[in-house]
């Protein structure tokens, strides 16, 4: 257990409600929703308001307490304060303007899905792959897996189909070219799982391609 999950345990137990400065690069795996409520004051500082249940009141059921949402300029009486489809918390904890509709359409990482699509499949705007399961959030969102969930992934019964579209076809053949070249792929190209992805790869999806 890190330093973060021990000062998080100890919040929890001896406080209700306590702020925190926290000048950080990176990801605080201890927080989660349904406790806390974040928002981001510039920079690199993370200001965290930790919400005991019964303490804070959230009138809106947002996720964020009233007083955040009066700091944030949010509605404390609408879960979606810029109509945009997406809730107020969710765009915060994700480092979007919960104040600014257009940022729904936009797509920050790239992966094909815009801001709204991610919100919808619980994944995260800045990554491509959001579970590190080696399909994008896009390739699984197409084919109705959960891109926020390693264990649940886009699978074929034909060899071959990379993409698992349920066809061999020349998409395939240059995804894998791709990998073997060093490329990044939006999905795993490792066709015969031996080794690294190479030539015998490649030799494998063009024969599934044309029926041999």
């Amino acid at each position: 257990m890190d330093r973060y999950d021990n000062g998080a345990s100890a919040l929890r137990a001896h406080l209700s409600r306590v702020v925190l400065v926290l000048v950080v690069a990176g990801v605080l795996p201890w927080l989660t929703r349904s406790s806390f409520a974040f928002s981001y004051s510039g920079g690199n500082s993370v200001i965290v308001t930790v919400m005991m249940a019964g303490i804070e009141t959230d009138t809106d059921g947002d996720g964020l307490s009233d007083s955040l949402e009066a700091k944030l300029g949010t509605d404390p009486v609408n879960p979606d304060t810029d109509g945009d489809g997406i809730d107020d918390a969710w765009e915060v904890e994700n480092g979007l303007n919960p104040n600014d509709a257009t940022d729904a359409d936009k797509d920050y990482d790239g992966d094909g899905l815009s801001n709204t699509e991610e919100y919808s499949a619980n994944s995260s705007p800045y990554e491509t792959d959001t579970d590190a399961d080696g399909f994008s959030d896009a390739v699984e969102a197409a084919r109705g897996t959960d891109p926020a969930n390693f264990s649940s992934q886009p699978e074929s019964a034909v060899i071959g189909d990379v993409n698992c579209d349920g066809n061999v076809d020349a998409t395939d053949v240059q995804l894998v070219t791709n990998g073997a070249l060093g490329l990044a792929t939006p999905v795993p190209v490792n066709v015969n799982r031996v080794g690294g992805v190479n030539a015998l790869d490649i030799q494998v999806v063009i024969n599934a391609a044309i029926g041999g």
